[in-house]
């Protein structure tokens, strides 16, 4: 999409819509009606222009010194809702499915991207004016979710009243992109969702797409469709090389090995668009696909850093500083624990630097702050810069540089550490890398001592008993609901809730799906299921109140799926894993010592 064609569009979306622009606009411009339709076409041809410049065009990872148009390095994607497949997403698709609707997508998965092209593919469908809000601004701004609306769309040039704004959502001229759900802070985080459900109860004649990585918040937003992006096929995944500036032997090579067992060998790696975009730097540098994703992080960064040249124009430029590698990463690592402690995924230009003042007193690193900032955007990539605001490359580079640091971080301060940030130890990906990199210290100096502690604290020794099992679902679960037709727990212990589902999903993600498989349910649950969906009723179950002779224990006990016994079992089962891994690994260190 050219600019002369997006100039075009613009043309024709306003062209249909100002009939209803001026109707809304009308009582609130003391003017004819000639006079206001050209006024209030020209401040909303100028915020399309605007908002389009910051969104069509984007800089890339690979592509950094001016926007480029999206469609550049754009590989359609598709969707999913249950029985619902949409191959190539699209704004139409989505909308007659449900005007309200969620794209939830791992780390890399290309929502936000999917995002932008369903804000510019929305422009062509001609219904509502688009406003595209990215959510962690709410981080810093002490705002409100409207009042951000309002600010955004005036600083694009959308200059309205404040009353002419709300009369126009009330009429439900907007249609809003909601961008990274999973970036605001966790306090903020309820207060944006009951601002959203707000939203959709005075203004429902208005689309709202959100995209956020998976999160069992989502089930607040009741009325939306949550879709599920697609990884990417071999197809696909082909598609997306061909379009990165990469040097032209190593591409051919690449894709060459993708058609033989390599894309197959690494579909997780190699499905994911940024994995895989950032895979190719790594092949270049290496000729080597990990099957870890700590130790393709490590690639990646060292690949930066050597300013590997497989990517033309991308990197080239000569660092600044005179650091090592290792001191280099140091740095960085520190710089990623102390954004993370504030939960910062966007900066401005001081906010990095002072946190790299902070990382010279913690590092005792001698380096120039500013030096070193111009190399962590030019010479290693890391940051990006995007207007006047400042990203990681990805969002996971920062999780893995933590779980760096807190893996080489003091015997003293390591635990600290673990237990301040077991509050996001499933939601990120933090834990998981940490696991990678110290096994050994992540099973048996956290995960054991935490089931330890948890199966004394219900009285579990060895066969699950129904009381067992409810006090587990009290120290975990403050209520059940069954919403339409499916049951949600709403966390009593946010840290105890994260921390058994990083067990259950990352520990033992295998046995997790094979046990689940096998639950039968009773005729409690489904009955349950088909009242609330007849009576559009939210059913809620307070733990508090639970007694082991009522008919919801033993039926959730049996076959609560995610939230019967089984979940303890396989609990259970990673605990005598590994403590009789521990036992060995001792043992055989014990007997070499000796023997020395």
């Amino acid at each position: 999409m050219d600019e002369i064609e997006i100039g075009k569009i613009i043309s024709d979306f306003l062209t249909s819509q100002i009939s209803n622009i001026v109707k809304t606009g009308k009582e609130f411009v003391i003017d004819s009606k000639k006079d206001i339709q050209l006024s209030l076409k020209t401040i909303y041809t100028d915020y399309l222009e605007r908002v389009y410049n910051r969104y069509g065009r984007s800089k890339s990872f690979f592509i950094r010194d001016e926007p480029i148009n999206l469609y550049e390095f754009y590989i359609p994607l598709g969707i999913e809702c249950n029985d619902i497949k949409i191959k190539s997403a699209n704004i139409k698709a989505l909308l007659n499915v449900n005007s309200h609707c969620i794209i939830s997508g791992t780390g890399g998965a290309g929502k936000s991207i999917m995002l932008k092209h369903l804000f510019i593919d929305s422009l062509k469908n001609k219904k509502q004016i688009p406003i595209f809000i990215e959510l962690r601004d709410l981080n810093s701004n002490n705002t409100s979710l409207f009042d951000l609306l309002v600010n955004t769309s005036n600083s694009f040039g959308l200059k309205i009243s404040v009353d002419f704004f709300k009369k126009a959502l009330s009429k439900g001229h907007f249609i809003l992109f909601l961008d990274g759900l999973d970036e605001v802070v966790k306090d903020l985080k309820d207060i944006l969702l009951r601002e959203i459900n707000e939203l959709t109860i005075e203004y429902p004649n208005n689309s709202i797409i959100l995209s956020t990585r998976p999160d069992i918040k989502l089930s607040e937003l009741d009325i939306f469709t949550t879709f599920k992006t697609l990884p990417l096929s071999l197809e696909q995944s082909v598609s997306l090389i061909e379009k990165l500036p990469a040097d032209e032997k190593i591409r051919s090579k690449f894709i060459k090995d993708l058609g033989t067992s390599l894309f197959e060998k690494h579909t997780s790696f190699l499905s994911n668009p940024l994995l895989l975009s950032i895979m190719l730097l790594t092949y270049g540098y290496s000729s080597d696909i990990p099957n870890k994703s700590s130790i393709f992080y490590n690639q990646a960064f060292e690949a930066l850093y050597q300013r590997h040249d497989s990517f033309k124009g991308a990197y080239k430029r000569k660092r600044e500083t005179s650091l090592d590698i290792q001191e280099f990463s140091k740095i960085f690592s520190t710089f990623c624990i102390l954004s993370y402690e504030h939960r910062k995924f966007k900066f401005t230009k001081t906010e990095v630097i002072n946190y790299l003042r902070q990382t010279q007193e913690i590092t005792s690193i001698k380096f120039d702050v500013e030096e070193y900032y111009n190399d962590l955007l030019q010479a290693v990539s890391l940051l990006i810069e995007d207007g006047m605001s400042l990203y990681f490359t990805h969002r996971s580079f920062q999780e893995y540089f933590c779980a760096k640091f807190i893996v080489e971080s003091s015997k003293d301060l390591k635990p600290e550490l673990l237990n301040k940030y077991q509050k996001y130890a499933n939601s990120d990906d933090v834990f998981e890398l940490i696991r990678e990199l110290d096994k050994d210290y992540m099973d048996f100096e956290v995960i054991l001592p935490f089931l330890e502690n948890l199966f004394k604290e219900i009285g579990l020794k060895k066969n699950i008993g129904i009381t067992n099992y409810l006090k587990f679902i009290k120290k975990c679960w403050e209520r059940f609901e069954f919403k339409n037709d499916n049951l949600y727990g709403i966390a009593n212990d946010t840290k105890l809730k994260e921390m058994v589902n990083f067990i259950l999903w990352d520990v033992c993600e295998e046995l997790l799906y094979k046990e689940m498989l096998n639950v039968n349910q009773g005729e409690w649950i489904p009955n349950l299921k088909k009242k609330s969906v007849e009576d559009g009723i939210i059913t809620v179950i307070e733990t508090k109140n639970l007694k082991t002779t009522d008919d919801s224990v033993k039926e959730l006990y049996k076959y609560g799926v995610l939230f019967s016994k089984k979940t303890l079992k396989i609990l259970q089962y990673a605990n005598n894993e590994i403590s009789s891994r521990k036992s060995k690994v001792e043992t055989s260190l014990s007997e070499l010592l000796l023997n020395k």
